[in-house]
């Protein structure tokens, strides 16, 4: 057979397109193959008004949340950055309530197990409320990294955090290899961290691996394990009036505020990037 110049042109167009497709497949596959996320659908909390408040010193009673109707959140596996999560957390449910004066927002999701200790392969539990701070924000967005320049407002409760702010118990084991600290007696410098001022850490963030600490914490929370029936109870509360609006999400009276919802399941090895996350809820206040 002769071979002319268009057999040749054929042949490096298929040859050039095989080329890219296993390009392509490699680049896709080099962590192995990525777990395939649904489309979901925007879910509403409707936050009512309610003439109460709640005091957490006291803990977190079903009922007075009990006439108070929920809403299903579904959560999806995080997979835009490593690491990618291994387990998934299904679904939150979600309810909340406002006095004008005060947001409450009530958060529970089932969980075989308690994890409140920090330690060689051992997590915490977790879970967290994301609220962007511009209005302008991508009709749908699993990442508060595509969020512009004003970023969002993240409200992180831990299980952890949780132990050592109201039962001022220690999370975390010493670790050396003789169990003993040779030198404790000789401490020139003591290593110290600040003291919590709750169990929630009220953060910001612009794009990926920017989360930090504001500089005033303006969110309380407190979280329970029901061992009976599996499941973890936290509640966040917040001033309805933000402190500091470049900072702080705005919430007021017959207004709506896209969230986010986070959780992550210790036992699992959720920390950091690998945990379950949702899509955008509508939160409206009524």
């Amino acid at each position: 057979m002769k071979i002319t110049k268009p057999i040749v042109i054929a042949i490096t167009l298929v040859l050039t397109v095989a080329f890219v497709a296993l390009v392509y497949f490699g680049m896709t596959h080099a962590r192995g193959a990525p777990v395939a996320v649904p489309p979901l659908k925007r879910a509403t909390l409707v936050s009512h008004y309610k003439t109460k408040s709640l005091d957490l010193t006291q803990g977190v009673a079903l009922a007075d949340w009990a006439d108070i109707p929920g809403t299903e959140v579904e959560l999806v596996y995080q997979v835009m950055v490593l690491p990618w999560s291994k387990a998934l957390i299904p679904a939150v449910t979600a309810k909340s309530f406002h006095n004008d004066t005060e947001l409450y927002v009530y958060v529970s999701w089932k969980d075989d197990a308690e994890n409140r200790n920090l330690s060689t392969g051992e997590f915490g539990d977790a879970v967290a409320l994301m609220f962007p701070l511009a209005d302008d924000v991508p009709p749908s967005t699993l990442m508060m990294g595509f969020l512009g320049k004003q970023g969002v407002n993240v409200w992180h409760w831990k299980a952890t955090q949780d132990k050592e702010f109201w039962s001022k118990e220690s999370v975390s084991n010493d670790a050396y290899s003789d169990f003993h600290y040779p030198f404790e007696e000789q401490e020139t410098l003591i290593v110290s961290k600040s003291a919590l001022q709750s169990a929630i850490s009220d953060l910001i963030a612009v794009k990926v691996t920017t989360t930090t600490a504001k500089a005033t914490q303006n969110v309380q929370g407190r979280g329970v394990w029901d061992a009976s029936r599996g499941e973890w109870r936290v509640v966040f509360k917040r001033a309805l009036s933000a402190t500091n609006l470049k900072e702080d999400a705005a919430f007021g009276h017959g207004t709506r505020k896209l969230m986010a919802f986070a959780a992550w399941a210790g036992d699992k090895g959720d920390r950091g990037g690998r945990k379950s996350i949702s899509d955008w809820v509508q939160l409206e206040f009524r």
